[in-house]
């Protein structure tokens, strides 16, 4: 008689459950995009003190630049932190300033120049430069100093006058010979020049000549001699029928 082993029949393990010694579940929020103040890092006051600098140095470029920190800064500061944001102020105080200073003085430039008429006489007082001085151009004021002119008043001659151009000329090719050579020419060239004024001029006029001529740091650009005559009184008109 074989032997029989008891149908199988599956078990498990039990054990106790107690529904109170079950922690409940941890609430869940949605993420949040917001960030304190202790994330964002340290405020930084480095634009604003750049912003400052530029708008304390007196070049436009500059002072454009240094306006535009300054409003990136107060940006800045709408996070509530300071940025700099008293640094910013005062550059936006201080740079526009330099900005009306620049604009005035262009201004200034712009309407202190002589004006001309189409034939190239002088028609309003101003200032020209020394290398568009022109046969027949009036000077208001005794040149007596050495020294180098850049420009030069001028007025029509119809107003009361020291000088007038009388001739204009240029020195010869060439590397630059040196002050003494230059000055030897131009003064060689202008009194040659001047016996026609002199002959022209007045019985009794007490005349002097003057002399504008190249320098060494402008000989390659401008080698033109400039002659002038100055009378001994102030005058109007012109003292002779000019030539170039």
């Amino acid at each position: 008689m074989t032997d029989q082993l008891p149908p199988y029949t599956p078990s498990r393990e039990t054990s106790s459950y107690n529904p109170a010694t079950v922690p409940p579940p941890l609430p869940s929020y949605p993420a949040s995009a917001h960030r304190s103040g202790s994330d964002l890092g340290p405020p930084s006051k480095t634009l604003a003190t750049w912003a400052l600098v530029l708008a304390i140095i007196p070049i436009p470029l500059g002072n454009l630049v240094a306006i535009g920190q300054a409003v990136q800064v107060l940006l800045r500061c709408r996070d509530g932190r300071d940025h700099g944001k008293g640094l910013a102020i005062a550059a936006l105080v201080i740079a526009p300033l330099w900005l009306v200073a620049h604009i005035a003085l262009i201004a200034s430039a712009l309407t202190g120049q002589a004006d001309r008429d189409p034939g190239g006489a002088v028609t309003a007082r101003g200032d020209v430069s020394v290398d568009s001085l022109m046969v027949g151009d009036c000077l208001p004021k005794v040149i007596t100093e050495r020294q180098v002119q850049r420009t030069i008043e001028v007025v029509p001659c119809s107003d009361v006058h020291w000088g007038e151009v009388y001739a204009n000329f240029d020195l010869v090719k060439g590397p630059f010979p040196g002050n003494a050579q230059v000055e030897r020419l131009a003064d060689g060239g202008c009194s040659k020049r001047m016996e026609r004024v002199e002959a022209e001029a007045p019985t009794g006029s007490t005349l002097e000549g003057f002399i504008l001529y190249p320098v060494k740091e402008t000989w390659n650009v401008d080698r033109g001699v400039t002659c002038i005559v100055v009378t001994e009184a102030p005058s109007t008109g012109s003292l002779r029928d000019t030539e170039s």
